[in-house]
């Protein structure tokens, strides 16, 4: 059964804004309005899925409901010898991007105090989707580790992440969503994650990559959303989307 934060296209620790940018997101591709002239079968289950967008939304803006809800999502223990990490069964990116593509659930995971992501390597590629891992220890080399996964969502926000991470991120050619917040990324990373071409989303908030960095990565031809660095300004953000659109520069 899917969560609020699938239905959103989002993880646990997404902020109010995110939560508020990817419910208009959805729900002007939802809107029925969008949908009048499509087979009705299409339309039923836009409306669904809106109904499911509208409830998802109506929790997750409330900080008392969120927090309620939070409480539900209770992870039972994955065992993965020599690192400490908690997993729950569920469908990622579910929603209007749909569950992954081989239709079964996949394994969403925290580490939780672990310093070596190295045991991951023992794991079927495909059966983990997500990956949330944000801590300084997370450096270039423990991303060597998470190539042959699969990966479909990536959050490694304030890790120690650099360009020479980079690559190994260029590699996870699956990644649809990917978190850099705080991260040590520059330009010269950007140009490393130019074969993600499935990538949806991307958050480089807090990082030093400049306007040409995100100019770079609007090649991409699935690209959605990128969550823009504080330093790029009003005028230059504005110059971007006239590039592309249909890409949104939070």
């Amino acid at each position: 059964m899917p969560t609020h934060y699938d239905v959103l296209g989002l993880g646990l620790g997404a902020t109010r804004a995110e939560v508020k940018h990817a419910y208009r997101r959805l729900a002007m591709r939802l809107h029925p309005d969008r949908h009048g002239q499509a087979p009705a079968g299409d339309r039923q289950r836009a409306e669904d899925a809106l109904r499911r967008l509208n409830e998802a939304y109506r929790v997750l803006r409330d900080a008392d409901r969120r927090r309620a809800y939070d409480a539900t999502l209770r992870p039972t223990p994955l065992v993965i010898p020599g690192t400490t990490v908690t997993a729950r069964p569920r469908p990622m990116l579910w929603g209007f991007r749909s569950a992954p593509p081989d239709g079964h659930d996949g394994l969403h995971l925290w580490a939780t105090g672990a310093t070596d992501l190295s045991p991951l390597r023992t794991v079927e590629p495909g059966r983990i989707h997500c990956l949330q891992a944000g801590d300084q220890w997370v450096d270039d080399a423990q991303l060597l580790h998470l190539v042959r996964l699969g990966l479909q969502v990536l959050e490694v926000p304030g890790s120690s992440v650099g360009d020479g991470g980079a690559r190994s991120l260029g590699r996870m050619t699956s990644l649809r969503r990917l978190s850099l917040d705080q991260s040590d990324v520059t330009d010269a990373g950007m140009v490393e994650l130019l074969t993600l071409t499935a990538l949806e989303s991307l958050n480089l908030r807090r990082t030093r990559v400049s306007s040409e960095g995100i100019r770079l990565l609007l090649d991409l031809p699935s690209l959605r959303a990128v969550w823009v660095p504080w330093h790029v300004g009003r005028r230059t953000r504005r110059a971007l989307r006239q590039l592309r659109p249909d890409v949104a520069l939070v």
